[in-house]
């Protein structure tokens, strides 16, 4: 590829919060090996998932392991070798002299991106902030998200994928309610009562998981009752886990062996019983997982569908996968990539089967995998830090716009961007945040973070999302302001007569110059900035952010 049109890098294996995102190395030659990747299983220098390309488009290349390659201890299996203006993703499939006495299959996929074009309208979204939906009334599509199992009546957190013993009677009243808008409090007492709680009635562990239980039943009614019957702009989305299954149902115990990503699990599987992380998505999981996606859907109390975990996972099963015996008897995993995107998309095509749309979410932290993200609709990240740190040293704009952005999927992007400390680091380390994510248009999903949702709420009133305002990112060709200065991220959006600029920090802060023409001010605080010669000046305090209206 030409060097100006694949600036950016992204590789995963097997795992999650460890894989690379953003620039191709510089340098002359072999500036990247599979060898530099991070991994948990994977034995030697294969990589199951690379893309390169620019902001606009580019090109994936993944498969489930190197099943059939000739490997190599000194040569990796993959190589970034850039000879003047071209760079090369080079495929050492033999990489050393080998006989080769049988046919050998290999298989490689590669997926173009952008996948699919943006959602109609997706600067108007939101995804579940209650704070957002209740101060921004310009969103056409609010999305309500259940966020775990006991919200739609299951007993574990993130393993269920049915109600409580399999009675559907729980799906049922949530879409009756969501008719009418009424909870149904008898109701929701006579489920209460059917979990079998541990302990004795007021002993602390029984307390403990009522009390539970009884919360997010009752979040659950209210959400749906609050969300009303309106599918097409307030959807409701159903948490699922992609790699999460519970093992002392009759699925689980029949399935446990073919299932789990290790052969020959223990099977001596007590009352909720399950793994988080540790499931494939094989082919039977699918049959068993699409089949109550669909009893989802068809109850009318659910919408969409959240998957968590769709991250690559080593398999060792050599029987369900394509995990194989390498020669010193140990075994070469499986990735799981195209388990994964089976699931995806899968549940897509029955839901265009159904005549609904297949804007599901793809919870992706750190793993912007294409034949993954292409059946989804909807973008989850940055669940990959906590903590007070400022958002420019947690992610860089290159890491954003080759994993975060959505644009190489189609798909909205959301993200989560935990923050912790005093209250003085949290409501610092908001600004830098808010700044980061609006000059990426990413939308958080933090209700409680209302610095954002103001500074948001300033762009809506602005024009943001309207037909006649137009959005401009700096990685644009045709970005309209010439900015100088520290390093920077910035968003534009223009319409007659006016534009505002949202302009962010990347440097060590310092003084910008802006090619405007006309007179600026700052929106926060009202003040006229100085302007000479049609150039304002901005000054910016390290990872800070303003907001300019230009008239």
């Amino acid at each position: 590829m030409d060097n100006a049109a694949a600036p950016l890098f992204h590789t995963c294996t097997d795992g999650i919060r460890f894989n690379y995102g953003g620039s191709i190395p510089a340098g002359e030659g072999v500036v990247w090996d599979g060898g530099k990747c991070p991994r948990n299983s994977i034995v030697g220098t294969y990589v199951p998932y690379i893309w390169l390309g620019g902001n606009s488009r580019g090109i994936s290349l993944f498969g489930e392991n190197d099943k059939n390659w000739s490997r190599s201890e000194t040569i990796p299996c993959q190589q970034l070798i850039r000879q003047g203006n071209t760079v090369n993703l080079v495929l050492n499939l033999i990489a050393e002299p080998v006989r080769i006495t049988e046919k050998r299959d290999i298989v490689i996929g590669f997926e173009a991106t952008p996948v699919k074009p943006m959602p109609e309208n997706w600067r108007k979204w939101n995804a579940w902030s209650w704070y957002g939906n209740g101060q921004i009334d310009q969103f056409d599509f609010r999305c309500h998200f259940m966020g775990s199992c006991y919200y739609w009546g299951a007993p574990t957190a993130c393993a269920d994928i049915y109600p409580l013993n399999e009675d559907l009677s729980y799906w049922q009243e949530l879409g009756n309610v969501r008719k009418t808008g009424q909870p149904p409090r008898n109701f929701m007492d006579e489920w209460l009562r059917k979990y079998p709680l541990p302990g004795k009635p007021g002993s602390s562990e029984y307390n403990r998981d009522y009390e539970t239980y009884k919360n997010h039943i009752s979040g659950g009614f209210h959400m749906t009752a609050q969300a009303g019957n309106r599918p097409a702009s307030d959807p409701i989305m159903f948490y699922t886990n992609a790699r999460g299954v519970r093992w002392d149902t009759r699925e689980g115990q029949t399935f446990a062996d073919e299932w789990h990503r290790n052969p020959f699990i223990q099977r001596n599987f007590k009352w909720l019983s399950s793994t988080a992380y540790d499931m494939d998505p094989v082919a039977s999981f699918r049959d068993y997982a699409v089949y109550w996606y669909r009893k989802m859907l068809d109850s009318g109390a659910c919408d969409l569908i959240y998957w968590d975990d769709v991250f690559m996972s080593a398999n060792f099963n050599t029987v369900a996968t394509g995990a194989y015996y390498l020669p010193d008897g140990s075994i070469q995993p499986s990735s799981g990539i195209f388990n994964m995107r089976e699931l995806i998309r899968r549940t897509a095509v029955m839901q265009a089967e159904m005549g609904r749309p297949a804007l599901n979410m793809v919870h992706m932290t750190n793993t912007a995998i294409a034949p993954i993200c292409a059946f989804a609709g909807m973008n989850y990240d940055w669940e990959d830090h906590n903590g007070h740190r400022d958002f420019q040293d947690r992610y860089t704009r290159e890491y954003i716009r080759a994993l975060s952005i959505g644009r190489q999927f189609g798909n909205f992007p959301v993200v989560l961007a935990p923050i912790s400390g005093t209250p003085e680091q949290i409501a610092w380390c908001e600004r830098t945040a808010t700044g980061v994510m609006l000059t990426h248009e990413v939308r958080w999903t933090h209700s409680s973070r209302k610095h954002y949702w103001s500074a948001l709420k300033k762009l809506y009133d602005f024009g943001y999302g309207n037909d006649g305002v137009r959005a401009y990112n700096y990685w644009d060709a045709g970005f309209p302001l010439k900015i100088e200065g520290p390093e920077h991220s910035a968003l534009v959006l223009a319409k007659d007569g006016q534009a505002m600029l949202v302009l962010c920090d990347y440097g060590g802060g310092g003084e910008y110059r802006v090619e405007s023409g006309g007179q600026a001010v700052n929106l926060e605080t009202g003040e006229v900035l100085k302007s000479q010669h049609g150039t304002i000046t901005a000054p910016l305090k390290k990872h800070d952010y303003i907001m300019i209206v230009i008239k």
